[in-house]
C-alpha cells in the first residue's frame, strides 16, 4: 500500500467513511451542529485559532482528495443557503459568525466539486481570503466580549463610549474592508462561475 495524499475516488466503504469524516470537519448539513456549539463557547483567542484552522483543514483535504467530485456541488449550494436563516434569528453574535462561516464554506465546495483548475483556485483564494477577514470579525467580537463580558445581541446595550479604539477600528474596516472584499469576492467566485460555465458547455458539446 502508499501512504500518498492523492485523488479518492467514491466507491468502496473506506472512501465514503473518508468522505463524511472530511464532510464532519467541514461543517456539511446536519453534520454542522459542532460549529455552532463550540465556537461560541471557546476563549475568545481560541475563537480565532478555530475559525481559521478547523474547516479549513477540511476545505484543504477535499481539494486534495475529492476535488472534481459533482457530489459536493449540490452539499455546496445547501451549505450556502440554509445557514443563512438560523443567523438572521441568532442573537448570540459568535453564533452568528459560525453561521455566516458554514454558508462560505458552501461557495468552497462547489468550487472543489467543479473540480476544473480555475474553480479550484478561486475556492482556494476564498478559503484564504475568508481566513484574514473572518479571524478579524471573530476578534473584533472577542474584544466586545472582553469589554463587554457578553456577546448576546439583546443583552448588549452596547455604548461607543465604553469601546472607542474598537468602535474607531469597527468604523474604519466598515469604510474600507467592503471595497476589498467585494472586489476580491468578485475575482474568487468569478473564476467558480467562469469554471461553472465552461464545464457546462463541455457537457452540451458532448
Amino acid at each position: 500500500g502508499s501512504m500518498a495524499f492523492t485523488t479518492i475516488t467514491l466507491g468502496s466503504v473506506g472512501s465514503w467513511a473518508i468522505f463524511l469524516a472530511f464532510g464532519i470537519k467541514c461543517a456539511f448539513p446536519l453534520l454542522h451542529n459542532w460549529v455552532q456549539d463550540a465556537y461560541p463557547e471557546a476563549t475568545i483567542t481560541g475563537t480565532v485559532a478555530l475559525s481559521a484552522f478547523t474547516t479549513k483543514l477540511a476545505v484543504y483535504a477535499f481539494a486534495r482528495s475529492f476535488a472534481g467530485e459533482e457530489l459536493l456541488i449540490p452539499i455546496g449550494v445547501v451549505m450556502t443557503c440554509f445557514p443563512v436563516f438560523f443567523a438572521v434569528i441568532e442573537n448570540d453574535l459568535r453564533r452568528v459568525l459560525a453561521f455566516s462561516l458554514n454558508n462560505q464554506l458552501g461557495f468552497m465546495l462547489v468550487g472543489i466539486g467543479i473540480g476544473s483548475e480555475i474553480a479550484i483556485n478561486g475556492a482556494v483564494s476564498h478559503a484564504f481570503a475568508h481566513i484574514i477577514y473572518k479571524s478579524l470579525l471573530f476578534m473584533s467580537m472577542g474584544a466586545v466580549l472582553f469589554r463587554l463580558l457578553v456577546a448576546i445581541a439583546i443583552r448588549m446595550g452596547l455604548d461607543a463610549n465604553d469601546l472607542k479604539l474598537v468602535t474607531a477600528v469597527v468604523v474604519l474596516v466598515a469604510i474600507v474592508g467592503p471595497d476589498w472584499i467585494k472586489e476580491t469576492g468578485r475575482r474568487r467566485l468569478g473564476r467558480m462561475r467562469r469554471s461553472s460555465h465552461a464545464s457546462g458547455g463541455a457537457d452540451a458539446a458532448a
